[in-house]
């Protein structure tokens, strides 16, 4: 079963009211299988409590409804994403470390949709292009990341390099929406994905 807790960033201190931080941990890792399960528009918030082991009442003590429970999960999402992605973006020294740190990104995507699977429903429901999505503040970081790195590096692309990575990105994102972690054709897929991208960035960076 997937560890639904949090390895990167905090507990956002703007939760609505103070509360013990495992209560708190027990609701979103609720929320987070919930969403993962239903998408917003299916998850219920009793369901959300019976799995967290608090009273729906408890629940609408600390959120006023489903919307708000997403906004503070989003805050986490992206917190681990970039914990998870940030460094081993930094970490390229040469364009030649490029493939390989792309292999590794698709990974780290893939191992982050299994241990919190509510990232990508709610990344569906709410479009990317809205600055308020989760996928959208994820992919802005990833973009702005990436190309700083390349830069850099000194690496030059034919066009603007942030639509370059910003098509790697959502190709990457998409993929994983649409191979469920429990697909039996999963492995595969991650593996054609990675090649694919190193492929296409390896054409477009002249590599």
């Amino acid at each position: 079963m997937a560890d639904h807790r949090w390895s990167g960033g905090t507990m956002n201190s703007s939760a609505p009211h103070a509360l013990e931080a495992p209560e708190l941990e027990g609701i979103l890792a609720a929320a987070d299988i919930e969403f993962g399960a239903y998408g917003l528009a299916g998850a219920k918030i009793s369901a959300i409590a019976e799995r967290a082991g608090v009273t729906v009442a408890r629940i609408y003590e600390i959120f006023p409804d489903l919307e708000a429970i997403s906004a503070q999960l989003s805050n986490l999402y992206l917190a681990e994403a970039m914990d998870r992605f940030g460094p081993l973006i930094a970490e390229a020294t040469s364009v030649d470390d490029i493939p390989d740190i792309i292999r590794e990104l698709v990974r780290r995507g893939a191992a982050l949709q299994e241990r919190h699977p509510g990232y990508y429903a709610l990344g569906s429901v709410a479009f990317p292009a809205h600055e308020s999505s989760p996928a959208h503040m994820v992919r802005e970081a990833m973009v702005g990341a990436f190309a700083d790195a390349l830069d850099r590096l000194g690496v030059r692309v034919d066009g603007d390099v942030r639509l370059v990575v910003d098509l790697a990105i959502e190709t990457t994102r998409n993929t994983l929406f649409t191979t469920p972690i429990d697909a039996p054709d999963r492995t595969e897929r991650m593996a054609e994905l990675e090649e694919m991208l190193v492929a296409y960035l390896s054409s477009r960076l002249g590599h």
